[in-house]
């Protein structure tokens, strides 16, 4: 469920997993926890274009139509006594600009795994990937205003924000104020990857 993805770039290779936290494909047996993470109250505000099913047939149709346009990856937690491993969300690239190189990217987890250290390190390994596979000069981010959590995470991952839009998104019947931040290749390559690889694994070993 992947978009066709350009010549990865000469760059290292991205990170597959860090901090107890790893990307891999989407599978169709995900798709029923795929659809309760997306009907949460908690992650509405994350589906980037607000198009939310509440049954579940639906759901998997639209989701696999999505796939056409979107790079899905399961958010996993590896367990550390070699267990089964535990999917805790999703984080997805959409909006992919070829010609100018740049695209957006969000994360849902499970709200149990909010705040432990998971939403960080799954974002170094979606920068990863999205600035080795499809060799891109900008990736940004859109965050509801309110969500100061959120912006401090991107922040200390040395995104910058350029933007915001007021009122954007419809959400509930309530109206927020959306942030737009960027990262570009050089500010993540020359300041930030190293410091933010080197938060995800002290994390991993303070929990």
């Amino acid at each position: 469920m992947t978009l066709t993805e350009p010549q990865a770039s000469k760059i290292a290779m991205p990170l597959l997993e860090i901090g107890g936290i790893r990307l891999r494909a989407v599978r169709d047996a995900d798709l029923p926890f795929l659809f309760d993470l997306s009907t949460s109250f908690e992650t509405l505000h994350l589906w980037d274009d607000g198009q939310i099913e509440t049954v579940e047939m639906q759901f998997v149709d639209v989701f696999k139509q999505k796939a056409h346009s979107r790079t899905f990856f399961i958010v996993e937690s590896i367990a550390s006594n070699k267990g089964p491993c535990e999917p805790i969300g999703l984080a997805y690239l959409y909006s992919f600009e070829p010609i100018n190189g740049w695209a957006y990217y969000t994360i849902a987890l499970l709200p149990s795994h909010v705040g432990r250290g998971s939403g960080h390190a799954a974002s170094v390994l979606s920068i990863e990937w999205a600035f080795h596979s499809w060799s891109l000069h900008k990736l940004y981010v859109e965050i509801l205003s309110e969500n100061i959590a959120a912006i401090e995470v991107a922040t200390c991952l040395g995104f910058e924000r350029e933007a915001r839009f007021r009122q954007h998104r419809r959400i509930a019947g309530e109206r927020f104020d959306v942030e737009v931040l960027a990262l570009n290749r050089q500010r993540w390559v020359s300041e930030f990857r190293s410091r933010a690889i080197e938060r995800a694994v002290v994390k991993k070993a303070r929990s």
